[in-house]
C-alpha cells in the first residue's frame, strides 16, 4: 500500500468519528506548546572512525560534532462525548546547526485518533499519524541496507482494549505503515509493513503495599521493501527506467518487563526482551537480538526525572564479519538517557536531557562498513504552556 492511499484512508477515518459522536454536548479541551533551547550533539552523523560522506563531489569527514538551537511548537486537542472520544496532536521541532548546515533538522508530525467505548473497560480505537523527517541526504551511516536520514512515513493503526481479568488491561492491535525515503540521483528505497501488537499489564496489590505491574508486549511485522534504481536510457541522456529489487523482512519481538512504586515519588522498572529479522527471500540480514533495561523514575511537584539504560546484543545469522571469516557479524549497544524537567511557575518549565548511544562490532579494526560509533546529544531549554 503506498502513501497516497494511507493519507487516503487516513482521511477517510478521521471524519468517520464525526458523526458517530451525536448531538450530545460534548468536553473540549485544547493545549499549546512552545519551547526553546540549544544543545550539542557529538557525531551528528553516527559515522565510525576514518568514514567519509559524500556531498555531491566533495567528500567530508563522517564524524562531524557541533552546537544547535531548537525550536518546539505542540498543540493538541481532545473532543469527548459519553461513549466516544476524538482527539489530534500536532507536533513539530526545528534543529539549526550553525556550522553544520547538512545537520538542520526539520520534523513536522501530525496524528488523529478515535476511541469508541463499547461497555466497562471494553473500546474500539482508532489512529492515523503522518511524520516528515527533513534534513541532509547523506547515507545512514547506523543501517545494514543503503538509507537515507530524510524521510516520510504514514501509518494508521486499528485495536481493540479489553480487560479480560480482574486489575488488567490489554490491547491488541492491527497497524500499516508506508515508509519512504528521500529520492536520491540512483534511486529510491521503500517500504510498506503490516504489524500485529499485542499488550497485557497486570496490576498487583496487597493491602498497605504499592502496585506492582507486570508488562507482557509481544508483536509480529512483514515489511515489503521496494528498490528502486534510475539508471539512464541508451537512446537520450535525459531519459530514465526503473528496476525494482523486491526485500522482505518478518520481525517477530516480544518483552517481559516490571514496575513498581517504591516510594510515592520514586518508580523502578526492567525487563527483558527478545526480537529476531527474517530476511525472506536474500537471506542474508537476519539476526537474533535479546536485550536487558531498566528504568528509574521521580516525580514530585517541582520536579520529573527519568534514567533508562538499555543494552542489545544483535547477532547477525548468516552476514560474515569479514570476507575471509566464518564467524557471523555481531553489534552490541549500549543506549543511555536521562532527562529533567523543573517546574518554574504554573505555565513555564525547564527541560534538559542527555541521550547516549555507543555500538560495537567484531573484528572493528579491519572493518569498513556496519562501524562501531559513539552518538551523544546534550540540550536544555524552556517550555511554555497554555
Amino acid at each position: 500500500m503506498n502513501t497516497n492511499k494511507l493519507k487516503y484512508l487516513a482521511g477517510l477515518f478521521a471524519l468517520f468519528p464525526l458523526f458517530l459522536m451525536g448531538q450530545n454536548q460534548p468536553k473540549t479541551s485544547f493545549k499549546w506548546q512552545l519551547g526553546s533551547g540549544a544543545g550539542y550533539e557529538y557525531n551528528v552523523y553516527n559515522a565510525g572512525n576514518n568514514q567519509f560522506f559524500l556531498i555531491g563531489e566533495d567528500s567530508i569527514v563522517g564524524i562531524q560534532s557541533g552546537f544547535f538551537q531548537r525550536l518546539q511548537l505542540n498543540t493538541s486537542g481532545k473532543i469527548s462525548h459519553k461513549q466516544s472520544t476524538f482527539g489530534w496532536k500536532f507536533r513539530t521541532r526545528y534543529d539549526y546547526f550553525p556550522s553544520l548546515t547538512e545537520a538542520n533538522v526539520i520534523r513536522p508530525e501530525a496524528s488523529v485518533f478515535y476511541q469508541y467505548k463499547l461497555k466497562k473497560f471494553h473500546s474500539l480505537f482508532w489512529e492515523g499519524n503522518y511524520v516528515l523527517n527533513k534534513t541532509n541526504n547523506l547515507e545512514d551511516a547506523t543501517s545494514v541496507i543503503n538509507t537515507t536520514n530524510s524521510y516520510g512515513k504514514t501509518w494508521m493503526e486499528l485495536g481493540y482494549k479489553f480487560r479480560p481479568i480482574r486489575f488488567n488491561s490489554s490491547k491488541l492491535t492491527l497497524s500499516l505503515q508506508d515508509k519512504a525515503y528521500a529520492e536520491q540521483e540512483t534511486g529510491q528505497l521503500r517500504y510498506a509493513s503490516k504489524r500485529v501488537d499485542f499488550q497485557s499489564k497486570q496490576r498487583f496489590k496487597r493491602k498497605g503495599e504499592s502496585p506492582q505491574y507486570l508488562i507482557l508486549d509481544a508483536y509480529v511485522e512483514q515489511r515489503n521493501y521496494e528498490d528502486i534504481r534510475f539508471f539512464e536510457t541508451e537512446e537520450e541522456e535525459e531519459e530514465f527506467e526503473e528496476e525494482f529489487e523486491e526485500r522482505i523482512w518478518r520481525y517477530y519481538a516480544g518483552k517481559i518487563s516490571y514496575e513498581k512504586a517504591v516510594t510515592d515519588h520514586l518508580e523502578l522498572g526492567f525487563g527483558l526482551s527478545y526480537l529476531e529479522r527474517t530476511d525472506v527471500l536474500a537471506e542474508r540480514l537476519g539476526y537474533q537480538q535479546p536485550s536487558l533495561f531498566t528504568q528509574l523514575g521521580y516525580e514530585d511537584d517541582k520536579w520529573t526525572l527519568s534514567v533508562k539504560l538499555q543494552y542489545d546484543y544483535r547477532h547477525y545469522t548468516n552476514l560474515k564479519a569479514r570476507s575471509d571469516q566464518e564467524e557471523k557479524l555481531l553489534h552490541q549497544y549500549l543506549r543511555a538517557s536521562l532527562r529533567a524537567n523543573y517546574k518554574i511557575a504554573d505555565q513555564w518549565e525547564w527541560q534538559t536531557s542527555l541521550q547516549v548511544r555507543q555500538r560495537w562490532r567484531n573484528y572493528s579494526a579491519a572493518a569498513t562498513r556496519f562501524l562501531p560509533y559513539t552518538n551523544v546529544v546534550l540540550s536544555s531549554g524552556l517550555r511554555f504552556s497554555f
